[in-house]
């Protein structure tokens, strides 16, 4: 029988439910842990038909001081009951508790002394959750989906499927046992100890596995499907790819090198792999990239890729980063979000160090300045190391990932190479299995390298922004001195660094180097000759800024040809703005014979500021550059000049030669496009090709679509609404969902602009997240004309179990209001207030009658002692 506590405890429940989560909720800090859980087991029946989950979960705990209840995260699932016993008894030996579900999280009243052990069972249902577990299942508009389920609780999601204690410094061994139909597979997290008959119903097939290295609760995972399977060892353990039906073929293009990464980044860090097993699982429609649920990685469908995609896309980077994740992420994770570069920055990082290791230094170095790039953008306004964050989805973005890859590259650079890779094994090995701060890292660095790393830490991790710089050199031949100038000219305050130039004189090289405490510095080098180059930051571009050089052009072009990746990079990009005809020779030069491909990339993007010429050469590159990714390059600068009838003639031929690689003639379909002075027959008879043609991640349709949008021609809104339904593949629906606002442009009818709104709202209410993000980038670009599906907007932004999608939808409930005319928004503001008198007085009733009730009859029980004053 199901026992509760008294309706004060209820009503208490129920206001903490709704009050919401504000964006200025101040400094975040790590919550307090009245109990430890020591152990989650998980019996799960789990019905792909009905997407529902009966579950029992046995939740072994400690208290950590004196404790009246015990809360739980718990969302969106019905509790059947809950016993409680002492950990030393055996199952079934619990009593009856009293509890409390709030429908967010679960209390059980049961007084526990410091350092007592207890163990709970809950019984539970769950039907199709709105977050943690996704179910799919074909349907009449989609009937290729498989049935199939998988989970994602990063950051905080795994509490909609079983209750635990959902935040990355609790940690606990788990088990999980699923009873699913016959000829299904599951995949879960630690040793596979076996399958069999199950109890639990005919029909049924129990798989049982236990993580017995204790995890945190966001890295638990269930998939549940069928694959086909590929089965090897790394050193006696298990190493597992699980693919959809029909595509083991590609299994070795995405994963043959995961051994050599296991043995590579084993020796790096100096602890070997540290779980049982390791399995890579590829499913239906995952909502990100991969995941790196503990042993056990969950990975989207585009990881898996034909031969002719092969040719200029790769896995590896993706598989690397998870892989990494197993270390840090799942052995070390970040105490709290506040951390979360500790877990993402180095996955990235080590990313960027396979590449070194698999195709050289140029390809790390290059990988790395894009990361610079993209880590300074994300950067501007806030600091890696965030304790002010509105919510834990926030913290994922190009902070956590690229911007602290590239302060671990600065560090390696900075402590050298043996100071550096002692630090890291040292920080690794003494933190293992546990929760890390990002002072750990620095204390460890700080041991290994004899150097106090404090105001390093507080200028690249600890502030938002990085330097931006001036730069100038200037040789005086009478005096013999070289002069040197470096001025800060970031508003904030001075950064500290060491300034380095390089001096070249022919082959002999003379490196400069002063330390940086203020805004601007100028000193002065003799020298016996003038230098024949100068370079600011030459090891390989280390310093995270923004600079600006001045410097003469006869050692930018000396730089342009004999520098390293990022130096002749930099180069190309200053010589680019000068208009001189030596320098435009240069550069053309450069694109045509430097031996890296990504600086050709580079160059490619530059072309577009030489006029003809770099047309000329772009076309040529296009038909001849050996490297895809060139060509690629070439395509799409050719795509960004504009209305160009002679480029959109050669770019007609192209297209209908074709190329071996898909994304180069992707790229190709999508500049004919932009660069197309009208929408004739021809053109259109090409992309309508395009759109008939399938491809890696459906490339060559998605490229038409933006093509089509590129037109500008209204006349086409119905086309693109047609493409944002079944049987156009997914990918092909997002892109034509974010083409609509093509109705936004005069000439466009009314009609179709409400097709185009009612296309968008459709795909609003979709289940997955990705054609829901792509409808809210549409009507945010519809703008004005999108007010028919406001109230759709403000539904999500208030219901939406992922905080970056509420946050989104915010958003764009925003831009639609201020592009109401000012009579409907005026009209709207006196409605919305009509309706929040309304429900102030029937809360208000709701609480009277509340009241009275408490009143009327004594209290059977109270408000857990332990229950917090807001909700984290």
């Amino acid at each position: 029988m199901t026992r509760t506590l008294g309706p004060a405890a209820v009503l208490l429940c129920c206001s903490l439910a709704a009050a919401p989560c504000r964006a200025d909720e101040g400094y975040r800090a790590p919550p307090d842990r009245p109990v430890d859980v020591l152990g989650i087991d998980l019996d799960l029946v789990v019905d792909l038909e009905t997407k529902s989950v009966q579950g029992t979960a046995v939740l072994d705990v400690k208290a950590l001081r004196d404790v009246r209840a015990v809360r739980f995260d718990a969302a969106e699932m019905r509790i059947g009951s809950v016993r409680a016993g002492e950990a030393s008894g055996g199952l079934g030996e619990e009593a009856p508790a009293r509890y409390v579900h709030d429908g967010t999280a679960l209390w059980i009243e049961h007084s526990l002394r410091r350092g007592q052990r207890a163990v709970f069972v809950v019984r539970y249902e769950l039907r199709d959750p709105s977050a943690g577990l996704h179910f799919f299942a074909p349907s009449q508009e989609e009937p290729d989906v498989p049935l199939q389920v998988w989970s994602q609780g990063e950051p905080t999601s795994n509490h909609f499927w079983f209750p635990c204690l959902d935040h990355p410094d609790e940690r606990q061994r788990t088990s999980l046992t699923a009873h699913v139909a016959e000829g299904l597979q599951v995949v879960s997290n630690g040793r596979f100890l076996g399958k069999g008959p199950s109890s639990r119903g005919e029909g049924l097939v129990a798989w049982r596995f236990a993580q017995e290295e204790p995890h945190p609760a966001y890295l638990v995972s269930l998939v549940v499907g069928r694959f086909d399977v590929v089965r090897e060892e790394w050193r006696g353990k298990p190493v597992g790819y699980y693919v959809p039906v029909g595509r083991k073929e590609d299994v070795g293009r995405s994963f043959a090198r995961t051994k050599d990464m296991l043995d590579f980044f084993s020796e790096r860090i100096g602890v070997d792999y540290p779980w049982a097993k390791y399995d890579q699982v590829v499913v239906e429609q995952f909502s990100a990239g991969g995941m790196e649920n503990t042993s056990a990685t969950t990975l989207n469908e585009r990881t898996l890729h034909d031969e002719r995609a092969h040719l200029d896309y790769s896995s590896e980077g993706l598989v690397a980063h998870e892989l990494a994740h197993q270390w840090y992420g799942d052995l070390l994770t970040c105490r709290d979000w506040s951390h979360l570069w500790l877990n993402e920055s180095f996955a990235t990082f080590f990313a960027y160090l396979w590449e070194e290791r698999a195709r050289g230094r140029d390809a790390y170095l290059y990988g790395l300045l894009g990361a610079a790039e993209r880590g300074r953008a994300a950067g501007k306004k806030r600091p890696i190391l965030d304790r002010r964050y509105p919510n834990p989805g926030s913290m994922f973005d190009g902070r956590a990932y690229p911007k602290g890859a590239c302060v671990l590259h600065m560090l390696r650079a900075l402590l050298g190479e043996d100071a550096f890779w002692e630090g890291i094994r040292a920080y690794t090995q003494e933190n293992a299995g546990r929760g890390v701060e990002t002072g750990d890292l620095r204390r460890a660095l700080e041991r290994a390298s004899g150097r106090s790393l404090a105001r390093f830490f507080y200028d690249w991790v600890e502030r938002p922004g990085h330097p931006v710089l001036e730069a100038s050199a200037s040789w005086d031949a009478e005096r013999g001195l070289l002069a040197l100038e470096l001025r800060q000219t970031q508003e904030d305050e001075a950064y500290a660094f060491p300034a380095e130039f390089d001096l070249w004189f022919g082959e002999e090289r003379r490196r400069v180097s002063f330390p940086v405490r203020t805004k601007s510095l100028r000193f002065y080098v003799s020298a016996a000759r003038a230098p024949t180059r100068v370079e600011f930051d030459p090891r390989e571009a280390v310093l995270l800024k923004e600079v600006r050089e001045q410097k003469s052009r006869s050692w930018w072009l000396e730089q342009l040809r004999r520098s390293d990746v990022p130096g002749r990079v930099r180069a190309a990009r200053a010589l680019a703005e000068r208009k001189e005809p030596p320098v435009r020779d240069a550069l053309l030069a450069a694109f045509r014979e430097d031996p890296f491909w990504g600086v050709r990339v580079e160059i490619a993007r530059l072309l577009g500021k030489l006029g003809d010429p770099g047309r000329d050469a772009l076309l040529v590159g296009l038909r001849e550059d050996a490297d895809p990714r060139v060509r690629r390059a070439c395509a799409e600068t050719l795509g960004s000049r504009g209305r160009d009838e002679h480029v959109a003639k050669a770019l007609g031929e192209a297209l209908q030669a074709g190329d071996a690689s898909v994304y180069v003639e992707a790229a190709v379909v999508e500049a004919l496009g932009k660069t197309s002075p009208a929408p004739s027959d021809q053109v259109l008879a090409g992309l309508e090709k395009a759109l008939n043609t399938a491809s890696h991640n459906q490339v060559l349709r998605v490229a038409a679509v933006r093509a089509l949008r590129a037109l500008e021609d209204p006349a086409l809104v119905p086309r693109l609404v047609a493409l944002t339904r079944a049987p156009a593949p997914r990918p092909v629906r997002r892109a034509a969902a974010r083409a609509l606002d093509l109705a936004a442009l005069p000439g466009a009818g009314e009609e179709d602009r409400r097709a185009a709104v009612e296309a968008l709202r459709a795909l609003l209410r979709r289940r997955t997240r990705r054609d829901r993000r792509a409808a809210l980038d549409g009507l945010a670009a519809l703008g004005r004309y999108a007010a028919g599906a406001l109230a759709d907007v403000q539904a999500l932004a208030a219901r939406s179990p992922s905080e970056r999608e509420r946050e989104r939808a915010t958003q764009v409930v925003e831009a639609l209001r201020a592009s109401e005319p000012p009579q409907r928004e005026l009209g709207r503001l006196r409605a919305d207030d009509e309706e929040l008198r309304k429900r102030v007085a029937e809360l208000k009733e709701t609480l009277r009658r509340l009241e009275a009730r408490i009143e009327a009859r004594p209290a059977t029980g109270g408000a857990p002692p332990e229950a917090p004053s807001k909700r984290r």
